[in-house]
Formats: structure tokens, C-alpha cells, sequence
């Protein structure tokens, strides 16, 4: 995958890189542009790549919702709980691959 070029510092696009958005995009606001971010990404990304992500979501129980509000709140580290429709704009122009956009309970082990 990707190389890295230890001389610019920079990761080489050209080459296919995985790239892991974990724990990242529910802490971008709308304000922030996460999908512009992600298709920005998507369009530098050479054919190969793989962009994996997760995401606070609507599915999440109200449970996890309350405490990450409770826990968040007067930070500036608030969280963008998004439904599965905004969630499969992220995919948009990537090839999906098993299991999709699943809520993270439903993963299926030893699946691409």
C-alpha cells in the first residue's frame, strides 16, 4: 500500500493507501465539512485504497447517546449522532464492500 516518502513527509496517493477514520468523523460538525473532507480524500485516493470508518449514529442506543452527550457537554468535544443516511453519503463513489454500513454490533467476523 501507499508509501511513505521519508523525504517531503508526505504519503504517496498515487500508490493505494488504507486510510482509518476511527473514533474521528461524529467530532466534525456540519460547520466542519466532513463529507467535503472525505471526498476530498476519496478523489486523491488511487484505484486500491480503502477507507474504513466509524461513526456515532441514530443506531446507537439511547443508552450511549446520553452518556457521550452527559460526558461532552460544555467540551468542545461535542458529538454528531448521524443517521444511516447521512452516514452512506461518506460512501458515496467507493466501491462498498462486505458488510457495508452496519451498525457495529451487526459486523460479521472474518469478513472484508
Amino acid at each position: 500500500m501507499g508509501e511513505f516518502d521519508s523525504s517531503t513527509g508526505h504519503i504517496d496517493f498515487g500508490q493505494p493507501v488504507a486510510i482509518l477514520m476511527v473514533g474521528l468523523l461524529h467530532y466534525l460538525m456540519d460547520e466542519d465539512h466532513p463529507f467535503d473532507i472525505v471526498a476530498r480524500l476519496r478523489d486523491v485516493m488511487a484505484l486500491g485504497s480503502i477507507l474504513a470508518f466509524t461513526h456515532a449514529s441514530s443506531w446507537s442506543s439511547d443508552e450511549l447517546v446520553a452518556q457521550v452527550t452527559g460526558d461532552t457537554e460544555g467540551t468542545p468535544a461535542q458529538c454528531q449522532f448521524r443517521t444511516p443516511d447521512h452516514l452512506a453519503v461518506f460512501l458515496q463513489g467507493f466501491e462498498v464492500v462486505e458488510p457495508g454500513l452496519v451498525p457495529a454490533g451487526d459486523r460479521r467476523s472474518g469478513t472484508r
